[in-house]
């Protein structure tokens, strides 16, 4: 794997836990992304709107606006192109309703984090072979 090609992979994560945030970002970092970060969805959209993302990871239930609305919003947009993974740490959050959204998946905080680049390497392989 090229690391360099990684890096070229633009991913944003969207994080109110700026703990959480954080570690997210080393993690990918650590694998080579070019990782952006934005605590909340609005913050979220004004970094879309500027930056040629390809993945996004982020959480479900934040202020100002929410994983499903931004999620929605991604995915009603020209950006509907971009792949989502969502993340919670609540069970009782409706996980159908993701997935019909447009979800790629949705892992369980802080259990199934390590699985977040196994979900970014198949956007980016995905990708590399639709070009």
């Amino acid at each position: 794997m090229n690391l360099q090609d990684r890096f070229k992979f633009k991913v944003l994560i969207v994080e109110d836990d700026l703990y959480l945030n954080e570690a997210l970002e080393s993690m990918l970092l650590d694998c080579g992304y070019n990782v952006f970060k934005a605590e909340d969805g609005e913050k979220a959209l004004e970094i879309l709107d500027v930056e040629p993302i390809q993945f996004v990871v982020s959480d479900v239930q934040m202020p100002n606006k929410n994983g499903f609305e931004l999620l929605s919003e991604i995915k009603t947009s020209k950006l509907n192109n971009i792949d989502v993974l969502m993340m919670t740490g609540f069970s009782h959050i409706p996980r159908e309703k993701l997935m019909i959204l447009g979800a790629v998946g949705i892992i369980s905080k802080p259990d199934d984090l390590v699985e977040i680049p196994d979900y970014i390497e198949t956007a980016r392989t995905k990708s590399l072979n639709t070009n």
